[in-house]
């Protein structure tokens, strides 16, 4: 999805101002991310079900595969430990792309089309909402990575 960033603004300064450098004091990281992970949606887990469902879509849209199904698979173990799964048949994550796109807060490969559902690269980590246990299982040229 493409994100209009260049909005100008009809705002004038008028007066004296002072400029000011605004950053991202780093003992605050984990309350940071929290605020752009844990806190964000009202529904998180459906959220993360929902976000993950539209990656794998995205990921077909990528590949050109858009006539297979994207496969949502929940269950539960016979220790009572919820499962979810998503299976879709697009392009993979590479171990390339799993480091420097899935693993980084604000990091998203659909920035360049309104082909795409996503692009904000709030991916990781809201699957923390609910679980402190994840194993990633991913496919890539056909080989399984974890």
């Amino acid at each position: 999805m493409i994100l209009n960033q260049n909005q100008q603004s009809d705002a004038q300064l008028i007066g004296d101002i002072q400029n000011n450098k605004v950053g991202i004091d780093t003992n605050n990281l984990d309350f940071i991310t929290s605020l752009l992970t844990t806190n964000l949606y009202s529904q998180p887990i459906q959220s993360f079900i929902r976000e993950t469902v539209a990656n794998g879509w995205d990921s077909h849209v990528e590949a050109g595969t858009t006539d297979k199904p994207v496969i949502l698979r929940i269950y539960s173990d016979d220790k009572y430990n919820i499962h979810i799964a998503v299976r879709d048949y697009g392009t993979g994550l590479s171990p390339e792309r799993f480091n420097e796109i899935y693993l980084n807060i604000g990091s998203s490969s659909k920035r360049e089309s309104n082909n795409f559902i996503g692009c904000f690269g709030k991916h990781r980590k809201r699957e923390f909402i609910f679980t402190p246990n994840l194993k990633i299982f991913r496919i890539f040229a056909n080989n399984l990575n974890l």
